[in-house]
């Protein structure tokens, strides 16, 4: 499963205006749900692989974070968590998984700088597994997999559930 976006994004995450709409509890369960969305992602029982074609912003960053192999384009994008910017606090879940996946000084620059990092950076970082020209984009993100295709589906979706269970969402079905 490839999950890339259009133009000059890869995901913007969640509509922070359309939000500020929402009662408390509606928006609180909305975030909730799409934990539970990138939750069944991280266990999907084939390989998952990001192409990054542009920003990768909050949830977008997230879903970066969940996928199986991630790619990013060399010229355009950057991942980004701006939550401390915009004066958002992370869920439990959320932080359990941004936790899980940075790690160290890496953790400190993106979460509680916001800094925006480009690919050459994140492939440093461990962010993503590789940078990619625009033209190779889509053909790196079909390679990257290459090892855990053809595996046993049911097996790779059981040893996936283990590997993330401590940042899967409270009451994940």
């Amino acid at each position: 499963l490839i999950l890339t976006g259009s133009d000059k994004n890869f995901s913007q995450g969640l509509d922070l205006e359309a939000m500020a709409t929402m009662e408390g509890s509606d928006a609180s369960s909305f975030v909730n749900d799409c934990m539970k969305a990138l939750g069944r992602l991280m266990i999907f029982p084939v390989p998952v692989v990001s192409a990054l074609n542009g920003h990768a912003f909050g949830l977008g960053a997230m879903i970066t974070l969940i996928s199986d192999y991630a790619v990013m384009r060399a010229d355009k994008g950057f991942f980004c968590l701006p939550e401390i910017d915009i004066r958002m606090n992370l869920i439990p879940s959320m932080n359990a998984l941004v936790c899980h996946k940075i790690h160290g000084r890496v953790l400190r620059d993106v979460l509680l700088t916001g800094k925006r990092v480009g690919s050459v950076d994140a492939k440093a970082m461990g962010i993503v597994d590789e940078s990619a020209e625009e033209s190779e984009l889509l053909a790196t993100a079909k390679a990257l997999p290459a090892a855990m295709m053809g595996k046993d589906r049911k097996v790779l979706s059981q040893l996936k559930t283990g590997i993330n269970q401590a940042i899967l969402p409270e009451n994940f079905e």
